[in-house]
């Protein structure tokens, strides 16, 4: 095993090389927005960076594939922020936004996910009168809006545990769509199981990799799971099985078994 200061040493000089890379890589981007600038062109061209994804994934390691697909899609949301910023610096008409009124009081507002999820509860607090649709994506909701189903849409951007939510942002530039209110929803979890039970064996953890870990020296198996553990907990009525959620998800379903 080698010393630890050897291997920072080594971590370093990774990173200077990386360092490198990535300016390269902007200074590629400046050439790309020049290019668009004068003869047109989307800056977010949706086929191009599939291909990359595809192409860069073929080569790594399974257990990194997830890692390495996140770096990526960073990069090039960097990338592409960059070359925004060079084309509204030489061409501020580009700021002018034909923009409707923002609707504060919609009839309908889609989410992605499924009821007492994070996205219910933010489209419930944001607007309380409306009626709330869940959809099976994210991108269900963009093409709700577009097509005129849906006053409002809710989407995540940002969440503590995962971090920045790319696919939306993608989503966003891709469709065209503008972001008309914001909200921070603090979460609490905790875990619902079916009364009666006698001892905890399996539990879905939707925070797999921070919250639900932490329940490995208590239980013998963690299965990562959304709001649809729920269902698997309370319409299976399995007495050893349970659920981290939120604590709102109880609050929510109290007709059902749990």
């Amino acid at each position: 095993m080698r010393d630890l200061k050897d291997v920072r040493r080594d971590i370093n000089a990774i990173d200077h090389e990386i360092l490198k890379l990535f300016l390269k890589r902007m200074k590629c981007a400046e050439e790309v927005s020049d290019y668009k600038m004068e003869h047109g062109g989307q800056v977010l061209v949706p086929s191009r960076e599939t291909e990359l994804m595809n192409t860069m994934l073929q080569d790594i390691p399974d257990e990194l594939k997830l890692e390495y697909s996140s770096l990526l899609r960073t990069t090039t949301r960097v990338s592409r922020k960059h070359q925004y910023a060079r084309m509204l610096e030489a061409e501020p008409q580009r700021l002018q936004l034909d923009l409707h009124p923002r609707n504060n009081d919609p009839k309908t507002v889609y989410y992605g996910g499924l009821p007492a999820s994070y996205a219910d509860i933010a489209a419930k607090d944001l607007f309380p009168h409306a009626q709330r649709i869940p959809q099976n994506s994210w991108e269900d909701v963009f093409h709700a809006v577009l097509d005129g189903k849906a006053d409002i849409g809710v989407v995540p951007v940002e969440n503590s545990t995962a971090g920045t939510v790319n696919e939306v942002y993608d989503l966003l530039e891709q469709y065209g769509l503008y972001i008309t209110h914001s909200h921070i929803k603090r979460i609490r979890h905790c875990i619902a199981a079916c009364k009666g039970r006698r001892g905890v064996q399996l539990v879905f953890a939707h925070c797999f990799h921070r919250t639900g870990k932490g329940l490995l020296h208590i239980v013998g198996q963690l299965q990562p799971a959304c709001a649809d553990g729920v269902h698997v907990v309370g319409g299976g009525g399995h007495r050893q099985i349970a659920r981290l959620h939120r604590e709102s998800d109880v609050i929510l379903r109290l007709g059902e078994p749990l």
